[in-house]
């Protein structure tokens, strides 16, 4: 879609984007199908309000919002919806 309005393809085109959705999915959790929903919203928030809160450094949009991410996986380590697991013996 990206190579459709820039109308010229390249190689690296879509690694942010995939990059962001992968961080995404492991804030939220892996095992469940909710969890990368909240993470995607979470990460787009982030961005947001750092776009909105200082206008004049919306470059660093992506940066501050990964500091955030890594933060959460500090703090949940299995996302913020984690896969429940019996343990069995």
């Amino acid at each position: 879609m990206l190579g459709l309005y820039y109308r010229e393809i390249s190689f690296n085109m879509g690694v942010l984007l995939g990059i962001i959705g992968f961080a995404s999915a492991v804030v939220g959790g892996l095992g469940s199908l909710i969890g990368p929903i909240i993470g995607g919203f979470l990460f787009a928030g982030v961005q947001t309000l750092v776009v909105v809160a200082m206008p004049i450094s919306s470059a660093y949009r992506d940066v501050v919002a990964f500091a955030v991410i890594i933060i959460l996986i500090a703090l949940f380590p299995t996302g913020i919806i984690a896969e429940q697991r019996s343990e069995r013996v």
